[in-house]
């Protein structure tokens, strides 16, 4: 949402009469931040006493009602003589509606607008006609449609794409821009927290995929759920929903591109329109098996400007925990395993052995893991399922495994005996990245994208295509 300053009156809940002017911050990036010139609890509290409150509701001077959650004191200030003010961070601000309690905070819908959804879309409402004659222009037309929505059942939610016009004017200037929202309407009301978990949050992570690139909300509304949210026209019973803003802080990096061009995209919504109820509801529900290797593999994309070596890390161990879950595999399995465990720990009670309890139990607790399958031979499996598709980046399986390997081992442990075998400076570059494409490669197959269809996804796209034309990695 666009940044805002609004003055207005402020108070608690259990104190609606005691009301403090101040002014509520928004800078488009960070919490909401109230200002106010005085306290909520009075000077002697709030100097000795700093409180974090539930909720604060408002009241701006233009007459929109305001709710802050847990809305925390930062700073307090007492000058004699002079002013008394405090500063208190929200969590969350919710535009348009006062609630009482966060139980309360329920919503019927909720639409999301990202800062690089429109590039995504690639749907665009407006049409021009321009008339000119010998080179000078006689009239100019634009008009405006909203494309179509492309409603899809997703997760027992309606999900459509919701367009709204704005603009501004002056006597020789008309500016006008589409906003593009991502609308989920599920069958019952949700929190704001349901919401995000189970819709939004997916959502995002769809299209930062899709774009591989970092997205940032940048703009909240919400239908709120409640028997009466309307107002009456004249004498009819029209009943139409309170939409609201809700405004919190940024969750995503400030570097987040202002544009991606089609061929730095894994995939865009015309290229995917057809299947894309049936790839969203997929991703969706592989979360409650794959959230792990989500979370690796985003918080890579969203920290960029991380240590290269923490990038590789973290993205071996989502390839490794990826195989685990979706492939499980163990070299004998349980039932045969156990007998082997239990004729190990008998050796290990041994009194000519030697060996203290201490390092027994070390020893013992050891054991349960002897039988997963190692990074060697899970990376050795998952290539060999993969067929050909990992061969635009992969030329030498074998190389690739074991340095991958031995750099995971390295920077695990640091020991000078793994260094000479660990990829450093641009090797290891080159194989972080071979991860990321392996990782995108298998994310894109849980989704349900054909083989063919990836193939061609590697062939085309611009980071694959520079890696394999200037012979990066193994």
């Amino acid at each position: 949402m666009d940044a805002f300053e609004y003055r207005g009156v402020w108070w608690l809940t259990s104190s609606p009469e005691e009301r403090v002017v101040g002014t509520l911050f928004f800078d488009g990036m960070s919490a909401p931040r109230l200002s106010l010139d005085g306290s909520l609890v009075g000077a002697s509290s709030a100097i000795n006493r700093p409180d974090e409150h539930e909720i604060v509701q408002g009241m701006t001077a233009t007459g929109t009602r305001v709710t802050l959650l847990g809305p925390m004191q930062i700073h307090s200030n007492m000058s004699f003589p002079g002013l008394h003010t405090t500063e208190l961070l929200a969590d969350m601000a919710i535009l348009g509606w006062h609630f009482s309690s966060v139980s309360e905070m329920r919503f019927s819908l909720m639409r999301f607008r990202y800062d690089l959804l429109d590039e995504w879309l690639q749907l665009s409402g407006f049409t021009r006609d321009i008339d000119r004659a010998q080179n000078t222009l006689i009239q100019l037309s634009v008009k405006y449609r909203p494309p179509p929505s492309h409603e899809t059942l997703v997760a027992n939610a309606r999900v459509k794409f919701v367009f709204d016009l704005s603009g501004n004017e002056t006597t020789f200037a008309h500016t006008l821009q589409q906003k593009t929202f991502i609308e989920v309407e599920p069958p019952g009301a949700l929190s704001f927290e349901a919401f995000w978990e189970n819709y939004f949050y997916h959502i995002q992570n769809f299209l930062s995929l899709g774009l591989a690139a970092p997205v940032r909300v940048v703009q909240i509304q919400a239908h709120v759920a409640r028997e009466t949210t309307t107002s009456i026209e004249r004498e009819g019973a029209i009943q139409r929903p309170s939409t609201v803003n809700i405004v919190l802080a940024s969750n995503s990096p400030t570097s987040a591109k202002a544009t991606v061009s089609a061929s730095d995209m894994l995939y865009d919504f015309p290229e995917i329109k057809d299947n894309f109820g049936a790839y969203l509801a997929r991703w969706i529900a592989r979360a409650d098996i794959l959230s792990p290797v989500y979370d690796l593999y985003f918080g890579t994309l969203y920290n960029a400007e991380t240590y290269i070596e923490l990038q590789f890390l973290s993205l071996a161990q989502a390839v490794e925990s990826y195989h685990r879950r979706v492939y499980a595999g163990r070299y004998l399995g349980a039932d045969a395993f156990e007998p082997v465990r239990q004729a190990l720990s008998q050796t290990l009670l041994q009194q000519r052995l030697g060996v203290t309890p201490e390092v027994r139990e070390a020893f013992i607790g050891k054991m349960k893991y002897l039988d997963e399958l190692s990074l060697r031979k899970r990376l050795k499996d998952l290539l060999l399922t993969l067929g050909t598709l990992h061969a635009p980046f992969i030329s030498n399986t074998s190389l690739f495994v074991a340095k991958v390997v031995d750099t995971r081992n390295y920077l695990t442990h640091y020991t000078e005996e793994l260094r000479e075998n660990s990829a450093s400076g641009v090797a290891l570059i080159d194989l972080t990245q071979q991860l990321r494409f392996l990782l995108e490669i298998c994310l894109l197959h849980e989704m349900g994208f054909t083989d063919e269809r990836i193939g061609q996804i590697t062939q085309r796209h611009r980071r694959y295509g520079g890696f394999r034309r200037r012979g990066g990695g193994a």
